[in-house]
């Protein structure tokens, strides 16, 4: 991002790696819905080695979230989701009993969110998105295509034209925008709105082929922009 964007200054990076699983059935970053910082299983590992006097402790590390404090949220988020006995914490390393423990806390952190379950992760991430995105915020995401027509996406579809505006919808031909997986998929950019409304406009753009080159996705995007500045703002 730093490499490709305007120029603009910016601090710190973190990265974290959150836990899943355990004896609280945490799910990862999912956890953001209910806190406003989680702890970094990577920053801890790493701070046992450094820590500044044999009489002290390891420093704790945690990344902080608050609620309506991001400007951007960019996200391929994982489209797992529980159907066919399959469970959407089909992770190596846990167990039966440990996966039934994640469904239960991830059904609990979204039981007040617009989200249906059966549309998989996708929809909790949009979802943890708009609650801690700033008034004004942009969202960009992968999501699969179903998003724009399946049943169990009605919820969230609801709450992208109540919560955003500037709603884009990008989506190639043959609905392919990945190189190796052959999922259908579509990118959607918006703009968190200072106030909810009815509905928003939808733009929709289909491609005829994906771009391959990283100045070529830059130029579609320009062309985009510039189409949808022009289309009247009740369109």
């Amino acid at each position: 991002m730093a490499a490709v964007g305007q120029g603009d200054a910016y601090g710190d990076t973190q990265i974290g790696w959150v836990k899943v699983g355990g004896n609280k059935a945490l799910i990862g970053s999912l956890e953001y819905l209910e806190a406003g910082s989680i702890q970094d299983i990577f920053g801890e590992v790493g701070a046992a080695a450094s820590v500044r006097s044999t009489h002290l402790p390891p420093q704790r590390h945690s990344i902080s979230v608050p609620d309506a404090s991001l400007n951007h949220v960019l996200m391929n988020p994982p489209y797992s989701r529980t159907h066919g006995g399959q469970s959407a914490f089909d992770i190596a390393g846990l167990s039966d009993h440990d996966r039934a423990a994640c469904q239960k806390r991830w059904r609990e952190l979204v039981k007040n969110e617009p989200v249906n379950n059966q549309a998989g992760m996708a929809a909790s991430f949009l979802a943890l998105a708009r609650q801690k995105l700033k008034p004004g915020g942009k969202i960009g995401f992968v999501l699969p295509l179903t998003n724009a027509f399946a049943d169990a996406w009605s919820r969230t579809r609801q709450m992208i034209q109540e919560e955003f505006e500037n709603i884009i919808a990008v989506t190639a031909s043959d609905g392919s925008l990945s190189a190796d997986t052959g999922m259908q998929e579509m990118l959607l950019t918006a703009t968190r709105a200072k106030k909810s409304r009815a509905s928003s406009p939808i733009r929709c753009v289909t491609l005829r082929s994906i771009p391959s080159r990283l100045g070529e996705a830059g130029e579609v995007a320009r062309a985009i922009r510039q189409a949808v500045r022009k289309l009247p703002s009740t369109s």
